[in-house]
C-alpha cells in the first residue's frame, strides 16, 4: 500500500447510535481528499483478499473517546453541544494501521494486523 503522507486534524465531536441510544462518543477527524483516497485504496485492496468482510457502513473518520452503555441523553447532549468546537492543530499522518476486532466477549479484542508507512 503506497500513499502520500497528509495532514489530519480533529474538528468537533459526535456519537454513533444503534437506532435507540448512543453507543460511542467520538472526536471527528476533518474530512480531506487525501484521507478519502486512502480509505478507497485500502477498501479496494482488502476487497481482493479472500475471507475479508468489508464494512458496509459509511466511512466516518474518528477517534473513539468512550463506549457508552446507557448514557443519560441530557448529559450526552450537553457534552456534544459544549464540545462541538473541539479542534486540534493539524498534524502529519505518516503511517496507518489495520486492526481486526473480535467481539462477543465483555470487551472487544483488537489485533494489529499490519502497519503501513505513508509518503515512502
Amino acid at each position: 500500500m503506497h500513499a502520500p503522507a497528509f495532514e489530519v486534524a480533529i474538528r468537533g465531536v459526535g456519537a454513533f447510535d444503534d437506532g435507540r441510544r448512543a453507543r460511542l462518543l467520538y472526536a471527528a477527524i476533518e474530512p480531506s481528499p487525501a484521507l478519502s483516497d486512502l480509505e478507497a485504496r485500502v477498501g479496494a485492496a482488502l476487497a481482493r483478499v479472500p475471507g475479508v468482510e468489508l464494512e458496509t457502513r459509511r466511512f466516518v473518520p474518528h477517534v473513539t473517546l468512550a463506549r457508552l452503555k446507557d448514557p443519560d441523553r441530557n448529559r450526552l447532549g450537553a457534552f456534544l453541544e459544549g464540545n462541538g468546537t473541539l479542534g486540534t492543530p493539524p498534524w502529519t499522518a505518516d503511517c496507518f494501521a489495520l486492526y481486526s476486532s473480535a467481539t462477543g466477549n465483555e470487551q472487544p479484542v483488537y489485533t494489529l494486523e499490519e502497519r503501513f508507512e505513508l509518503g515512502l
